[in-house]
């Protein structure tokens, strides 16, 4: 596996570096052993020749690590950017999931709040509150868009969940309505923030 471009730019301004370092280095040694006979112009041209070609090295090396630099900033941009795309996404796949969970949640009837007796109304009450719990943990999770899920439910989740919070005993559930709701955690947390959001209407006054 080849090692991204940005590793490689940098491995590149290291030995562009390093070299420079050698550079300088074989300029001393030389410097060192050169015979005493040498003239003193043909000593300064030497090493006028080493500082430059060492100075040339250092420079090249500098902007290869700059321009790297540069790339990774970029392609680490470029990454938050897919992250951020990608969290979208299966943001709408979340909400497109509880489709079938909205579509099937059913207001009892007058008629029905009075029969609570009946095993097929209890049956009814547990289903809504399973769909409404595992709609408000999609929600609490931020597994969806919550705006969206907000506006999509609008008052009639908030409307469905007094229904049942009111319901006195449900001989089918053993329980009542409110003591449901209990078990269900996630629920009266969106119900809070559906109410924030749509606040109930206030009583008709009679004159």
């Amino acid at each position: 596996m080849h090692a991204p471009l940005t590793t490689r730019l940098r491995r590149i301004g290291l030995w562009i570096i390093f070299t420079a370092g050698i550079a300088g280095v074989v300029q001393v040694c030389a410097a060192d052993e050169k015979p005493a006979a040498t003239s003193p112009a043909a000593d300064s041209d030497s090493k006028t020749l080493w500082d430059s070609l060492t100075a040339i090295g250092t420079v090249l090396g500098a902007f290869v690590a700059i321009y790297a630099a540069a790339l990774s900033r970029k392609a680490s941009r470029e990454s938050e950017f897919a992250a951020k795309q990608a969290g979208a996404l299966l943001k709408k796949q979340g909400l497109a999931d509880l489709w079938s969970a909205f579509e099937s949640l059913l207001y009892l009837s007058e008629e029905q709040t009075h029969q609570l007796g009946d095993k097929a109304v209890g049956d009814i009450i547990h289903t809504n509150m399973l769909k409404m719990e595992k709609i408000a943990f999609f929600w609490e999770a931020n597994l969806v868009d919550r705006s969206v899920l907000e506006i999509e439910l609008g008052n009639g989740f908030a409307l469905l969940y007094e229904q049942i919070d009111g319901l006195g005993q449900i001989p089918a559930l053993g329980r009542t309505g409110r003591e449901l709701i209990s078990e269900n955690p996630y629920t009266p947390k969106l119900y809070q923030a559906l109410r924030r959001r749509f606040p109930a209407a206030a009583p008709a006054k009679h004159s």
